[in-house]
Parts: C-alpha cells; structure tokens; sequence
C-alpha cells in the first residue's frame, strides 16, 4: 500500500482545450472506468486505465457522470446543453432523458446528476435552477422545494446519504443546506 504517493498517467488526450470534467469508477468492476469531457465524449476503459476508448459523443459537453451502484450497467451523463443521458447497457447505447424534464427550467442544463442508492431508480438532475427527484429513472419528475432561490443559487455539490432514504445536503456559495425528509423541510 503506497497510499496515494505513487501516481501514474493512465491517459493523456493532446487536444489542450478540452477538460475532463467527471470520472466514475464501476463499484461491481474497478476495471472499468467511465470519463467524461468538455468535447462531449465518454470514454471507458476496461483494464483499470490503461486503454480507452471514447463510446459516445454527445452534442454538449459532459457535466458530470454517475453510475447506480445497483445495476452498474445505468449510467447518467449531465451535459452542459442536451439534458441527462442515460444507458442502461454499459454505455453501448445512450438516449436522453430530457423530455420527461423539459417542463423545468435549467432541465436542459444540469450541472450533475446523482443515483439515490436507497431507492431503485431514483435519480436526482442538479442545475442551477433547483433539484429534481425521479423515482422512475427519469421518466417523470418532480422539482423539490429548495430554501434558496432558483436561478439565482449556485449549487456546488449534492450528496444523497447512501444507507439512510430521504437524507439530502446541498452546497452553495456560502451554505450548505440539510434535509432529512426527503427535500420537504430544509
């Protein structure tokens, strides 16, 4: 165990001007990796990092990725311009789940995406315009009510307690928000 002093590039993309923005690593197989960036690619790799190969491009870039621990195989991709993308093939194929979400503002827009584990299916899109909940991954949606102001909050991060349903903490800029029943009281 070297404890993260020894360090080693598993990939170096010579285009200067885009930026990777997410990394997931599959929790069932730690040999695969997800990466997404600012070009819209996703890319895996499925030997711990030594090689890669971009699986998708997306129109917008990639905000962020997220993997549902329970089935390894549903992955979402917030972009930056075209919504949430999801797979539920490992990444062979992709479709966007932005239709069911275009009723919200911001929902073309979310900055991440997170996977409640304790809840098959449930789903978070994060933007600048709030949090929405889906219990169907991602068919329908619901916006929570948030004690700061849509629009004019940036949320920084967001974490969904993985053992315990209905415990959420938000961030911005100057707070961070907690909740214990499920984005009802803040």
């Amino acid at each position: 165990e070297t404890c993260g002093r020894t360090w080693q590039q598993a990939y170096f993309d010579p285009r200067t001007a885009q930026v990777y923005s997410s990394v997931v690593i599959d929790p069932a197989n730690p040999q695969v990796i997800y990466a997404g960036n600012t070009d819209g690619d996703i890319l895996r790799s499925e030997d711990g990092g030594s090689a890669w190969r971009v699986i998708h491009r997306a129109e917008s870039p990639i905000s962020a990725l997220t993997i549902d621990p329970r089935n390894t195989a549903t992955l979402y991709a917030a972009t930056a311009g075209s919504g949430l993308l999801k797979t539920i093939d490992r990444g062979t194929t992709w479709a966007p789940i932005t239709l069911a979400a275009d009723q919200f503002e911001g929902a073309r827009r979310p900055l991440f995406a997170a996977v409640d584990e304790t809840v098959a299916n449930g789903v978070f899109h994060i933007s600048r315009n709030g949090i929405l909940r889906s219990d169907d991954g991602g068919g329908s949606w619901r916006q929570l009510a948030l004690p700061t102001p849509p629009a004019q909050t940036n949320i920084r991060a967001f974490v969904q307690h993985p053992r315990i349903a209905g415990v959420l903490v938000y961030a911005t800029d100057t707070s961070v928000v907690f909740n214990q029943d499920g984005g009802v009281t803040w």
